[in-house]
C-alpha cells in the first residue's frame, strides 16, 4: 500500500497523518464554496404516501449549519409537530445540502407541502411519510464539487486518477472537530482528565488561524456583546470547580465534545495503525472482519475496552499518549454520562468517482457510505486548510 505523511499542521493536530497520494496541491474549490459544494442524502427506502407516525420532509439549505435549519424546520411546523425531529448527521454549513427530516406529526390535519425559511436560503418539501424513522439511517451521501486547478486541469486529472480503486484511511473528517476552530476534541480530554486551567485555556483563549476576524475580536473581548450562549452560561455559573463548569453546558454539547475525543483517539488508532505497516484491507487481531474492510473499536467513555490482540495494544497506546489514563476513560465525571463505544471500517473507497469538465473547472463526483467524510476524499486533491 502506498502512503504518505500529510504536509499540512492541521492533519498533524487532528491526527489524520497519511495520503495516498504524494505531490502538492493541484486544486482549490471554486468560490463561493456554498454554490461549488454539494451534497444529497441518500435516504434508505422512499417515504411512503399513507399517513404515518413521521412526515419526513427534504430539506435543502445553502451556506446554513444543519442544526440552524432542522430548528427553522421545526418552528415552522410546531402547530403539528408532536415531538423532536430525528434526521441523520450534521451536513457541512458551506455548502448546499439535501438531507431528510422525519418530524412526529398529527395525522388528522394539514402538512404544508413546501416551506420556505428565514432569508430563504433554506427550503423544506413534503416528500411522504414514515412509521419508523429512527430504524432507516440513509445509505450514505452523493457529492458534486466543482474544483478550480492550481496549474492545469490535466493534473487535476491525473490526480483523480490515480485515486480510483483505492482505498483511503477512513478518518473522521475536520467538521467533527469545528471547522474553524477544530478543538472539540480537546475540550473533551481536559474533561475527562479534570483539568480546569486546560479546558478554559483552550475554550477562552487558543487561537486558531482559521477562525473568522469577527471570531477573534469576540475572543480578545471575552465574547461580551458576542453570540456565544455557551459562553454566557459558562460564567453564568461562577463556577469554583471543574464539575461546576461542566454543570453550566447543556448535555448536547458535553456528548459533542465525547464524541470528538471519541473520533480523535480512533484516527489517532488509524495512524498508529498504518505507521505500523498494516494493510488497510487485513484486519488485524481485535478487529472484526467483514466482505470490504476491518472493522476497527471506537472506544467509548465509561466503558471498558472490550478487545485484545494487536488492536488493543494500538489503541491502550493511543490513550496513554494524549496523557488520558484508562481510568478516566472508564470512569468520567457523572454529568458527562456515558458514551458507547462501536465499530467503524479502517477504509473508505468512494463509489463511481467521475470528473466532467466544464470550460477551466472540474466537476468531480463521488459516493460515499455513511460517516464516511468527503473531505478525506477531496485532502487528496486540495491544500488544507484554505478550503474550509
Amino acid at each position: 500500500m502506498d502512503i504518505y505523511l500529510s504536509p499540512w499542521s492541521l492533519d498533524r493536530l487532528l491526527s489524520l497523518r497519511y495520503r495516498v497520494t504524494s505531490g502538492p496541491a493541484v486544486a482549490r474549490i471554486c468560490r463561493p464554496r456554498e454554490r461549488c459544494f454539494i451534497v444529497s442524502e441518500e435516504p434508505p427506502i422512499p417515504p411512503q404516501r399513507q399517513r404515518a407516525r413521521y412526515c419526513v420532509y427534504a430539506l435543502l439549505k445553502r451556506g446554513k449549519p444543519s442544526l440552524q435549519a432542522v430548528s427553522s424546520l421545526r418552528k415552522a411546523l410546531q402547530t403539528i409537530a408532536t415531538g423532536r425531529p430525528v434526521f441523520f448527521g450534521l451536513k457541512d454549513a458551506e455548502a448546499t445540502t439535501l438531507q431528510y427530516v422525519c418530524i412526529p406529526c398529527q395525522r388528522d390535519t394539514e402538512h404544508p407541502l413546501f416551506l420556505r425559511l428565514g432569508d430563504g436560503s433554506v427550503l423544506a418539501r413534503l416528500v411522504g411519510y414514515s412509521e419508523k424513522c429512527r430504524e432507516q439511517s440513509p445509505l450514505g451521501n452523493k457529492f458534486w464539487i466543482i474544483l478550480e486547478p492550481l496549474d492545469s486541469i490535466e493534473e487535476i486529472m491525473k490526480r483523480i486518477n490515480n485515486l480510483k480503486g483505492k482505498l483511503l484511511p477512513n478518518y473522521y473528517g475536520y467538521q467533527r472537530f469545528g471547522t474553524r476552530r477544530p478543538n472539540t476534541h480537546l475540550l473533551g480530554l481536559a474533561l475527562l482528565v479534570r483539568d480546569p486551567v486546560s479546558y478554559l485555556n483552550e475554550f477562552l483563549d487558543s487561537l486558531y488561524p482559521d477562525e473568522s476576524s469577527k471570531n477573534k475580536l469576540c475572543r480578545l473581548r471575552r465574547w461580551r456583546d458576542c453570540d456565544s450562549a455557551l459562553y454566557e452560561s459558562l460564567l453564568a455559573r461562577r463556577a469554583r470547580s471543574l464539575r461546576d463548569y461542566v454543570a453550566g453546558l447543556s448535555r448536547k454539547i458535553l456528548s459533542l465534545y465525547a464524541s470528538a475525543l471519541q473520533a480523535y483517539l480512533f484516527n489517532l488508532y488509524l495512524s498508529l495503525r498504518i505507521e505500523e505497516g498494516y494493510e488497510l484491507d487485513e484486519p488485524i487481531k481485535g478487529e472484526r472482519g467483514k466482505r470490504s474492510t476491518p472493522l476497527a473499536l471506537v472506544p467509548g467513555i465509561g466503558y471498558r475496552i472490550g478487545i485484545d490482540g494487536e488492536a488493543r495494544r494500538i489503541l491502550e497506546y493511543a490513550i496513554e499518549s494524549i496523557g488520558l489514563s484508562r481510568n478516566a476513560l472508564e470512569k468520567p465525571l457523572p454529568v458527562i454520562g456515558n458514551v458507547k463505544p462501536y465499530w467503524r471500517p479502517v477504509a473508505l473507497l468512494p463509489k463511481h468517482l467521475s470528473i466532467r469538465i466544464i470550460g477551466n473547472r472540474v466537476v468531480l463526483s463521488f459516493g460515499l457510505g455513511p460517516g464516511e467524510y468527503a473531505t478525506i476524499v477531496l485532502r487528496e486533491l486540495v491544500k488544507i486548510p484554505d478550503w474550509l
